[in-house]
């Protein structure tokens, strides 16, 4: 756990193996992992709090907050609801979830070669209704009122409406990266501007209402993924253990 100046707080031993996703509700910190579990931990003390799936067959690959609902999906097409830490609907999706966003009902789920689009019905059934499917692939983010993933090459990334009325239409096609693309993030308090990373250790910038380009920066590390802090602020990682703050100033 690091402040936003990158000083060491905490350490967690949360899982014997691969930690997948984390995400932040409230006061609790939640992990999952490919050992089975999901898990919750006080926020400040960092103490565990409730181990909220155990045992699981399949690994837990993805949490993710959307209107104080809770959601962990596994690599098996398995999505779980939480409200109060409460398991209160799962919905069997018919295919493996790598990466995904979920938009009140509408579950977007981002694979190797497709993202699907999945509504939740609700109670009392919890039935769910597929409402489309789109070429493109992982990883999947929200930014503004778009959903924006990668095209099959994971250097181009496609920019779709995101609501049924529109017809979860593409709006834009940018040609971002020479090399693959591992990262992408909305910047705090402008989400209007997408960020991008990958291979080619270039952090760009990109205004949505345009499609332009407005920034890059050659970071010298290879992006495995970008996190959003305080407005204007986000941070970078790699998979060599390397962590950096970035600060962003557009008008």
């Amino acid at each position: 756990i690091w402040t936003q100046d990158l000083e060491l707080v905490e350490t967690i031993d949360a899982h014997p193996v691969n930690v997948y996703s984390l995400a932040v509700l409230d006061d609790t910190l939640y992990s999952c992992s490919n050992d089975g579990t999901f898990k919750a931990w006080n926020w400040g003390t960092w103490d565990a709090k409730k181990t909220i799936l155990e045992k699981q067959q399949n690994d837990i690959i993805k949490i993710y907050v959307d209107n104080n609902i809770l959601y962990a999906s596994n690599d098996q097409g398995e999505l779980f609801c939480f409200e109060n830490e409460e398991l209160t609907a799962s919905y069997y999706l018919h295919e493996d979830i790598a990466d995904l966003v979920i938009i009140g009902p509408l579950v977007f789920n981002a694979r190797n070669v497709d993202v699907s689009v999945t509504e939740m019905m609700g109670g009392p059934r919890f039935n769910y209704m597929s409402r489309g499917a789109m070429i493109g692939r992982f990883p999947i983010r929200r930014v503004g009122d778009y959903v924006c993933f990668l095209d099959r090459s994971a250097r181009n990334v496609f920019v779709h409406n995101s609501t049924k009325e529109e017809k979860f239409k593409r709006v834009y096609n940018i040609k971002a990266h020479d090399m693959t693309i591992s990262a992408m993030a909305a910047l705090p308090g402008k989400e209007h501007i997408m960020l991008t990373g990958g291979f080619d250790r270039i952090l760009k910038a990109w205004d949505l209402t345009t499609a332009k380009n407005i920034g890059r920066l050659d970071t010298g590390i290879c992006i495995n993924d970008i996190c959003g802090g305080e407005p204007g602020q986000i941070f970078i990682s790699s998979n060599e253990g390397y962590l950096a703050r970035v600060d962003c100033t557009f008008p």
